[in-house]
Formats: structure tokens, sequence, C-alpha cells
């Protein structure tokens, strides 16, 4: 059966195109609303990228005070955002037995009505610490300026993702209301520790800190009825920044099942170039935009993302091949960073995560009024819920995960995780008119019922399908039977005419009747069973088979 005609693949194309979460492609305006960072990246006073530029070994007092940095800006900053701090120590070749301490830091924020295990977190990612060697070796691009731009693109998403969350609920949505709401979409940004080798890169002087917090993350369970089973499931994308900050980068695609969200990266990198935004000169960053992906090679860089992608986290990793000339040598500092690429690099990060999290139209205007949407205007209406499907202005496109069924696993089921087809692209041009435009409201307002029926039917269907063919199997392996039988039978000089569909059950021959037939035999009156071209009457047939079968048992015919 072709794929086109299962059952199973059509309840899996229902799903993907219901169980989504809607979101318009940014724009213009928005991206030209995007602050560069400006002077807080300046190297010697800036607030943000400055105290960031020193030694920061792990267990060191440079490491503790850039702790400290991020810890404060977020308190002070950001005081809607959530700070916690996970802990670990680990033996070092160049530290012998003693244990050295490791600090993750993870700054993240929810909407309001979120509970745990009900959230879904778009992943920021960048290790602070650095080298132990060269000897006051920095780490400019590795990854002082990448944790800069984190925290530039929190500081710029805050107050446009307060406006999101606030209009939502002056809609009504909320305290018992969103249960139907599937834009439970968080932000995380996390800053890692001990990524770089004390001595040379091994499976086990490498990543502490990353292979400690993964490995954390997917023991910390929520609740059993929760859509998501643990902190790690939880992660959307995790999106992995390091050796940023030299100028004309080349980051190419490393994941197929990811290549749709360095697309979308791409696109938003050649729109902020045709509004003539970006300050870096040189082409575009990303290579590999049209790689044809039927033939992806693979390969990737060793670095923090490996702990979670083992654990099936889905990553996008955004580090330059070939590597800049600075890497791992003591001139990657402040001076040689590329300001303008470091520039650029921030307010594309920023205009990443501000689509993702479908927040075009609630940022500050370039000229300064407010970016408030009217929450009750349909055409510019973007929070859609699982009953709320309305129109949408901007071209859509579709992702997410299922917040009804997050646990059920549909085969073929094509998602971004696991495309059969291209979900970035061939999924908005088929919805291009918006099928749920055409949807009565009926529909809309009883999904979650229409999606149980439709399993119960897909359900049926195979239960059938399944009846029948083992209904065809047994019907074949009478047929078998019957030639196996008609072989032995002809192996003994005789053709057997009797066949299952000429039983009768209710037919007996007495002991008496059975010698007549064997007088009538040796006389030659019976009928010999090898002629195939006999024409008697079933019960004939029925009499003649029982003849030879009590001739045989007796040792009056005997097979060669």
């Amino acid at each position: 059966m072709g794929i086109s005609n299962s059952p199973t693949f059509l309840v899996a194309w229902l799903l993907l195109v219901f169980q989504v979460i809607a979101y318009t492609t940014i724009s213009s305006e928005t991206l030209r609303a995007i602050p560069a960072p400006g002077d807080d990246f300046d190297i010697k006073n800036g607030t943000l990228l400055a105290p960031i530029l020193q030694p920061r070994v792990p267990g060191t007092p440079g490491s503790i005070k850039v702790q400290n940095h991020f810890i404060d800006f977020f308190k002070t900053s950001l005081p809607k955002w959530h700070i916690s701090i996970q802990n670990s120590t680990s033996k070092t070749p160049a530290t012998g037995k003693k244990e050295i301490p490791f600090v993750n830091l993870i700054m993240s924020r929810d909407p309001p009505w979120a509970t745990p295990g009900e959230v879904s977190r778009l992943t920021l990612v960048a290790h602070y610490d650095s080298k132990l060697t060269p000897t006051d070796f920095i780490g400019a691009t590795d990854s002082a300026a990448p944790c800069a731009m984190l925290m530039h693109a929190a500081r710029t998403l805050d107050s446009a993702l307060t406006k999101k969350w606030e209009a939502m609920q002056a809609e009504g949505l909320g305290e018992g209301g969103f249960e139907d709401v599937e834009d439970q979409g968080g932000i995380q940004v996390i800053f890692l520790d001990g990524e770089e080798a004390f001595v040379s890169w091994t499976n086990e002087d490498s990543l502490y800190g990353a292979r400690s917090l993964a490995a954390e993350m997917e023991s910390t369970f929520y609740p059993a009825t929760s859509t998501y089973h643990n902190q790690l499931s939880s992660i959307s994308l995790f999106v992995l920044l390091d050796l940023l900050g030299a100028p004309r980068p080349r980051v190419p695609s490393y994941f197929k099942t990811t290549h749709w969200a360095y697309k979308k990266l791409a696109g938003l990198e050649a729109h902020f170039r045709d509004l003539s935004a970006f300050t870096s000169s040189g082409g575009s960053w990303f290579p590999d935009v049209n790689k044809d992906e039927d033939r992806w090679m693979g390969g990737m860089v060793q670095d923090d993302h490996v702990p979670f992608m083992a654990r099936g986290v889905e990553v996008l990793h955004l580090i330059p091949t070939p590597f800049p000339r600075v890497w791992h040598q003591v001139d990657d500092d402040g001076e040689h960073l590329d300001m303008k690429t470091v520039a650029d690099w921030s307010v594309l990060i920023t205009a990443f995560a501000a689509e993702w999290m479908d927040l075009d139209g609630f940022f500050d205007t370039a000229d300064g009024t407010k970016g408030n949407k009217e929450p009750n205007n349909k055409d510019s209406h973007r929070v859609v819920g699982r009953t709320e499907f309305q129109n949408l202005s901007s071209p859509r496109i579709l992702r997410g995960r299922s917040k009804m069924a997050p646990h059920i696993q549909i085969p073929l089921l094509p998602t971004p995780n696991h495309p059969l087809i291209d979900t970035a692209t061939a999924i908005p041009q088929l919805c291009k008119d918006s099928i749920f435009d055409y949807m009565p409201p009926f529909i809309l307002n009883n999904v979650d019922a229409i999606f149980i029926l439709i399993i119960a039917i897909a359900n049926m269907f195979l239960i059938l399908s399944y009846a029948l063919e083992n209904s065809t199997l047994r019907k074949e392996n009478a047929v078998l039977a019957q030639a196996l039988m008609d072989e032995e039978m002809a192996a003994m000089g005789m053709a057997s005419r009797y066949r299952p569909e000429d039983e009768l059950s209710d037919w007996q021959t007495s002991a008496d009747e059975m010698s007549g037939i064997e007088a009538e035999f040796h006389r030659g009156n019976v009928p010999s069973t090898a002629n195939e071209g006999s024409t008697g009457t079933r019960k004939d047939r029925v009499r003649e088979q029982e003849c030879f079968q009590c001739l045989v048992g007796r040792g009056s015919i005997v097979a060669a």
C-alpha cells in the first residue's frame, strides 16, 4: 500500500495541519525597531560586554565575577526572568584529585499563566568559561561576545514579551482559560561553564557543565499528566552560539532536522541586508541556505550541544567553519573583535527569537512610537489558540508540538524534527489561503473531539484491514493444505477429488457398508480414484475417499 493511500498517513496529515502554533514572518518595521547594542558593547566600558572580557577559567575569581555579572544584570534589568543555578564538580587532568566547581546559569521567562510541564522554551546558549592555556587567554569570540549577544537579546525581547502576554490577558485569556491556548512558549538563556578542555579535548576533558546540566534536566520530571515529561523535552530548539565576532563568518548548516530553522535565520539576515540594516561588510553568513537536502553529508563540530543532542534535543549550531584566525590564541581579545559583526549578530539573534516567539508588532518602532497591537483587530491578530484560528495578514509558517497528545507518536507523522516533507516550505504553500478561513465554527470549536473521532475511525479501518488480511491468509492456507494432500495422494498413485467444501460432517458409513464397498472394489465395480474424469455425486466421491482410507488402513493398498 502506498503511503499516500494509508489511513495512518491521512491522520498524520490532519494532525499536522491542526496541531501547530501559527506565527507570522517578522515585518520590516519590527526588524528596524530592534536596537543595536551600541555603547553597551564597548570593550572597555560597555555594561554588557566589557565585564566578560577577562580570564574566566572555572573555579577562579574571574569566573565568579562573570557569574555575578550575569546574575546582577538579570536581577536589576530583567526582574521578571527566573534565575536558577546548577552546580557540579569534577576532577580534571590538570588539577589531579582536586574537585573543580562548574556553575551553569539558566535564565528563563514563561507566560504568566504557565504551569510546570506545560511550557516549551526556545533555548539560547553560549559558554562563558575560558581556556586554562595560554596564560591570560580571554576568548572574546570564544565565547565572551556570544554571551553578550544573548544578554542583549534577552533585554530587547523582555518588553515585547510583556506586551504580548498582557494583550492576551486583556482578550480574556487566563485564570482558567489557558487550557485551550496553544501559545505556551517561553524562552530561556543558558550560560554554560566548563566547555573548554583543561589539557586536551576528550570525552572526559570537555563539556563539564553541559554534560552535568543535560543529565540533570533529563532526570528532572514534571507531573505525569504534563505535556512535557522532563525539562529536557520542553526545549523546543537549542540554539548554540560559539566563536562569533570575527569578520565575514561562514556558518554551515550542520543538522538536517533543523535545516528549516537555519533557512529562517538566513532569511532574516537577507532581510536585514535588504533593509541596509546591517553594518558589517561581506556576503551572506549562511552558505548552505540552498543546500540540497537529498544529498546531506552530515558532519558537526563537537561543542556544548553534544550531551543535549544525544538525548534527543533539536540543535541549531551557530559556529563558523573555518574557525576564526584567533581561535585559542592569546590575541582572541576585545581588540580583535569585529564590532560591526558583533552588533549584527546581536540584532540577528534577537530577530530570530522575536519571530520564534511571535512578537511582531510588539516592539517600539524606530521613530519612538509604541508598537502596541490592537488585540481586537482580527487582521493583525497573532495569538492563535486551539479553537481560535483567525485571519493573518502576513504569510504563515507552522511550527510547534501538539499540546493535546504529546506522548502519542503516530507513524509517518511529518514534523519539523523528522520531516517526510519540508514542513517549513511545503506546508505554508499548501495553506497559502489559510484552510482555517474556510472551516465552519463547529469544527474549530470541537477540535479535540474531532481528533479523537479521526483516530478512532483510523483504528477501525486498521482493524478491518487486519481482519480481511487474516481471512485471506486462512483461505490461502486451506488451498496450500489441499495442494499438499493432493501431492501425497498422487505419490500413492491416487488423486484426491475430495475438497474441504465437499465435507459432509453428518454423513457416516457403517462397518457393514464399508465391507460392501471393499467387496465392490475388488470386483472392479467401484471407479478408480486415479481417474480424474470420474463424475459422481458428492456422496459418491466421499464414499470413494473413505474406501481408500479403509483399504490403506487394512494394508490392502501399499504405497510404493
